[in-house]
């Protein structure tokens, strides 16, 4: 049986985790973003420098034996935030901001490499794109109380590192989707986002077929 691999990718609160239960609604296999199952993400937020390393480590590492177990046992898995977007948007920018060392850099690296390596072609990636302003407001709306501190200083931080991404993927496997205008807190919105998801996997079928 065909396997077919969907990736939700985006900054902080555009979306992603709605999106993603939705197609789980619908029969996919969801590999989530454990942000409950991090026992660094707390210690993270209150001294970054500390535990950045372990932090990120945690996710990847943790995202990627779940996807491992899923992908074996699933024929449509969807991806709660892609690998890259850890490896060349959170980890790079940490260590770019010096919360990393580069010792630490190099072990993440040369451990994502690897992962990468083992990974499937996906056959679609979705990127939902908010603007920073937009953002700060879901963050204080949603209240996770280790997100109440983020700067926006750090949010266009990461809306350039995933300028630079997102110029990297291949255009005819992405499809962006500005969510600006969506209330999150409606459960409606995310089925107009999968409705079109579910159309460009289809019209990506013909094209490519």
């Amino acid at each position: 049986m065909p396997k077919h691999t969907l990736a939700i990718c985006g900054n902080v609160a555009v979306g992603k985790s709605s999106v993603c239960k939705n197609l789980k609604r619908r029969g996919w296999a969801l590999v989530e973003e454990n942000v409950d199952g991090n026992e660094f993400l707390d210690k993270f937020y209150a001294d970054m420098a500390a535990h950045a390393f372990h932090s990120q480590l945690s996710f990847l590492t943790a995202k990627f034996l779940d996807f491992h177990d899923t992908y074996a046992n699933s024929s449509r898995v969807v991806i709660d935030r892609y690998f890259s977007e850890d490896a060349f948007i959170f980890e790079r920018s940490l260590h770019d901001l010096g919360l990393i060392s580069e010792a630490d850099h190099r072990t993440y690296v040369a451990i994502y490499g690897a992962i990468a390596e083992a990974l499937p072609e996906i056959d679609c990636y979705v990127v939902l794109e908010a603007a920073t302003e937009t953002i700060l407001k879901r963050i204080q709306v949603r209240g996770r109380p280790f997100e109440l501190g983020i700067e926006r200083a750090y949010i266009d931080r990461l809306q350039i590192r995933y300028g630079e991404w997102l110029a990297a993927l291949p255009a005819e496997r992405t499809l962006r989707i500005n969510t600006d205008e969506f209330k999150i807190g409606d459960p409606t919105w995310s089925n107009v986002v999968v409705m079109r998801i579910l159309a460009f996997l289809e019209q990506r079928a013909v094209t490519s077929g």
